[in-house]
């Protein structure tokens, strides 16, 4: 669904950090996928249809980006609103968290799947903490001049993907157990995710 967002954009600037996330969270599953290559069946057509999905944007974003530059299609300074300044704080604190936790998280998987709650494996969570990184933390660093323009899409997605988090949680018939930490700290953390995509992509609007 993101990816006919996308497609519907003509400018590059719109994509360029959208793009940049989706890249940076297949290069973070393949090295999850590295650590737990002993799980996958590589010739069976789920796993194949897995890769081709999650490992393509990893080989067209730099042939795109390389392209994009020999056309001429990268703005230096584009016109649009700033990002509050009171936005950017929040996103370099955000990230400030997250991007710790989305190492540690990635490291120590074997240890908070006991305390998950509900039964994971460790190459789930190392998967899952790449979320954590891009969609938590990156977005601090996809700023970069500052411009609104730059993050409104990567902001829109992060919304779609709480949202998911969210109906996953209520939905699912796995028993859920909320009295462990990370049980209570799990929703919380996509409840911020949705609150702060929607609150800036409303702030922001024109």
């Amino acid at each position: 669904l993101y990816y006919l967002l996308l497609s519907r954009q003509r400018e590059w600037l719109l994509l360029q950090s959208s793009l940049r996330s989706l890249f940076v969270v297949a290069a973070w599953l393949l090295v999850a996928a590295m650590f737990h290559w002993q799980n996958f069946f590589p010739y069976r057509l789920m796993t194949l249809i897995w890769l081709i999905t999650y490992y393509l944007p990893l080989m067209a974003f730099p042939i795109l980006n390389r392209l994009q530059a020999e056309r001429g299609g990268n703005v230096e300074k584009p016109a649009g609103r700033q990002i509050m300044r009171g936005w950017r704080t929040w996103l370099i604190l955000r990230a400030a968290i997250y991007g710790p936790t989305a190492v540690l998280l990635f490291v120590f998987a074997p240890q908070v799947s006991a305390a998950w709650p509900w039964p994971i494996e460790p190459v789930n969570l190392r998967m899952f903490s790449g979320q954590i990184a891009v969609f938590g933390a990156y977005q601090a660093l996809a700023m970069q001049d500052g411009f609104w323009q730059r993050i409104r899409l990567f902001m829109l997605c992060t919304a779609m993907l709480a949202t998911a988090h969210l109906v996953g949680l209520l939905l699912s018939g796995t028993p859920y157990d909320s009295s462990v930490p990370v049980g209570v700290l799990l929703p919380l953390m996509f409840v911020e995710w949705l609150a702060t995509a929607l609150v800036m992509l409303w702030t922001h609007r024109r």
